[in-house]
């Protein structure tokens, strides 16, 4: 407790003043008080990174810790804050797994059982964005043997670079067109988009197509299968593969019969006479008239 004797008049006056000051207990008390500094956390976090934009391609970021754990941590996607993690011990740096996409990643606050008091410590962020699209290609046809000038189509003014593989290789050809050279068959080039010099994940196949031309289905009605160069075998133009082929005599009996016919029949040991035949294409297409032999 304390008291205290004031000299003249009571009230509020300047002037010396004896004090007393007593302790219910007359024994002494000696000893130290423990006082604890506790370092205020901070989370800082990197990891900027280019991804594949395929909806299914992540990539990691770091948030490196200080201060005592556990420690709770937000970050906040394009400035939306995400559900706080709490309870993070081990390790350090804490990872974070990115969401699909370009996106931008803010810490928002960082805590643990002694940040009360303590500003907020956060710092850095994270850009993830995504490489460009593989471009649109476009197929061209071509006669053999000859070339074909393939494109890309809604040509945005990057840089395209053509190759003969799908992956790795040496660039063939580097522009929006590639002049292919002289072709006998179909064949399929790729081609991939730079932009800021961030490369597309996949490329293209673009294709140089072999243009067969079209002959149309000719069935003749006449053989004269006597060996002088004309007329000596049942020819079909324009006769697809896969076809099958049925001859019948006027009484309705085959005299001959292919489930691949090619052109190969000689009438060998048939008489002259009116025969039938029945053609039938891959695609469904049936064919049935008549054909005369004459030796």
């Amino acid at each position: 407790s304390i008291s205290h004797y004031f000299a003249g008049r009571p009230g509020r006056y300047p002037g010396l003043f004896d004090w007393r000051i007593s302790k219910a207990s007359s024994t002494p008390v000696c000893g130290r008080t423990p006082v604890t500094a506790y370092a205020c956390p901070t989370a800082v976090l990197a990891g900027d990174a280019v991804i594949c934009d395929d909806g299914t391609t992540t990539t990691q970021l770091s948030v490196a810790l200080t201060g005592a754990s556990p420690w709770t941590l937000t970050y906040a996607i394009d400035g939306v804050n995400q559900t706080p993690i709490a309870g993070i011990t081990t390790p350090n740096p804490y990872i974070i797994t990115s969401a699909k996409g370009a996106h931008v990643y803010t810490l928002v606050s960082v805590t643990n059982a002694t940040s009360t008091g303590c500003a907020n410590g956060t710092s850095g962020t994270a850009t993830v964005t995504v490489n460009p699209d593989a471009p649109i290609g476009h197929d061209a046809t071509f006669t053999s043997p000859g070339s074909a000038i393939l494109s890309v189509d809604n040509n945005t003014g990057s840089t395209y670079n053509w190759y003969a593989t799908l992956n790795g290789g040496t660039s063939i050809n580097t522009g929006a067109t590639y002049t292919t050279p002289t072709l006998t068959s179909s064949t399929t080039y790729y081609v991939e988009q730079i932009i800021g010099g961030q490369t597309s994940c996949t490329r293209t196949p673009v294709t140089a197509i072999l243009l067969v031309p079209t002959v149309p289905l000719f069935i003749p009605n006449l053989m004269t299968p006597n060996n002088d160069g004309k007329n000596d075998r049942f020819e079909i133009l324009g006769l697809p593969g896969g076809s099958t082929l049925g001859v019948y005599n006027r009484w309705g009996n085959a005299v001959y019969q292919s489930d691949n016919y090619n052109n190969q029949w000689a009438a060998e040991n048939i008489s002259s006479g009116v025969y039938y035949y029945e053609l039938k294409l891959r695609n469904g297409e049936n064919y049935k008239g008549w054909l005369q032999i004459i030796w």
